[in-house]
């Protein structure tokens, strides 16, 4: 059977973002769950020993060119410095010369060039640096590669790469989504982003992103904000007790500025009761579930609070910047558009068996 996707707005890809609001199509799910399949299972089209067609004729074409330098931070010589790394695979491209600054001269280092019909090294390492890489082959290539260089990585990876547009195919936010892809088949890898933004206003802008995986016998620590609505408190209850984590319920109560609207408030407990309220004190959790207009606020706010480190897990429509939530939780109902951070189920968390 064919199935074809004749509304623009609900199509499985997404052109156009600027131009179009996109809604998830009743049986995208078709396609998204083999993705999701094929994700898990760790399949790529291509690999180190079967690359793309064109990755020997680029790579040999950008041996001539000159590389787009990335310099590297001192801090991050000293987190490698700090985390007692043994050893260190530096991973560059055929012809890139980059600087590794001085990483290159200590114990336990070594350099791997990607170049064809070479294999990865054997083993793995604690930390791998890659520089002068991802942007000099092809971009059907580039999920095979990060992955190797994930999968050599006991502890950390480290990424430098020059951003060449201000969106879509090469653009600070396109790298950091590759590199999100591939760190999700290896959740044990902590990772960090370094971009020099060539497109940005100041051209050579330095953006970073990071990812710490922070080992722990612990189980993460959940709040679930409840404040009295049935419908949202039961689906945030619901969640929480389905992570199986164990979790703190607190009870939120509100003042007159609850009144406002959330663009107003942003991330902020100011219109919250604190004397009919459970305490929001340290240590702040992990994770916060919370459903609802008023509870959004303050789950931006314990996730200010505590640094970035809090995740937020927003149920329902959120009446507020999507900016503030790590992911919604979203039923048709709510018409919220596809976003990268919005989860679309076919009907809400509670009451169903």
């Amino acid at each position: 059977k064919c199935l074809h996707y004749t509304a623009l707005h609900q199509q499985p890809w997404h052109p156009f973002p600027e131009l179009f609001s996109y809604h998830p199509n009743p049986l995208a799910y078709i396609w998204y769950d083999l993705e999701r399949e094929a994700d898990a299972q760790g399949y790529e089209l291509f690999d180190i020993d079967r690359p793309s067609p064109n990755f020997e004729a680029v790579l040999g074409r950008n041996d001539r060119d000159p590389a787009v330098p990335v310099p590297i931070d001192d801090d991050l010589r000293e987190r490698v410095d700090r985390s007692g790394a043994e050893s260190v695979l530096l991973v560059r491209a055929r012809g890139a010369e980059p600087e590794w600054g001085g990483l290159d001269g200590r114990a336990g280092a070594s350099i791997f060039t990607l170049e064809p019909g070479k294999g990865w090294p054997e083993g793995k390492v604690d930390a791998v640096l890659a520089a002068g890489l991802v942007e000099r082959i092809p971009p059907a290539d580039i999920p095979w590669v990060l992955d190797g260089l994930f999968a050599r990585a006991q502890t950390f990876v480290e990424v430098r790469v020059p951003a060449m547009e201000p969106e879509g195919l090469g653009s600070a936010e396109w790298w950091r989504k590759r590199l999100e892809e591939a760190a999700r088949r290896h959740p044990a890898v902590s990772w960090q982003l370094d971009i020099a933004d060539l497109s940005a206003p100041i051209p050579g802008t330095r953006v970073r992103f990071r990812t710490e995986r922070i080992a722990s016998a612990d189980a993460p620590r959940v709040w679930a904000l409840v404040d009295g609505d049935a419908s949202g408190d039961a689906q945030v209850q619901r969640l929480a007790s389905a992570l199986g984590w164990g979790f703190e319920t607190k009870r939120l109560a509100y003042n007159l500025r609850d009144m406002l609207p959330n663009a107003f408030l942003g991330a902020s407990a100011s219109h919250v009761d604190a004397d009919r309220s459970s305490r929001l004190d340290e240590p702040m959790p992990d994770l916060v579930i919370a459903a609802g207009k008023s509870s959004a606020p303050v789950a931006g706010w314990i996730k200010k609070a505590s640094g970035g480190r809090t995740r937020v897990v927003q149920l329902g429509h959120p009446n507020a910047s999507f900016d503030l939530f790590d992911l919604i939780v979203t039923a048709p109902d709510h018409r919220l558009p596809v976003r990268d951070n919005v989860l679309h189920v076919a009907a809400p968390l509670a009451g169903l068996d």
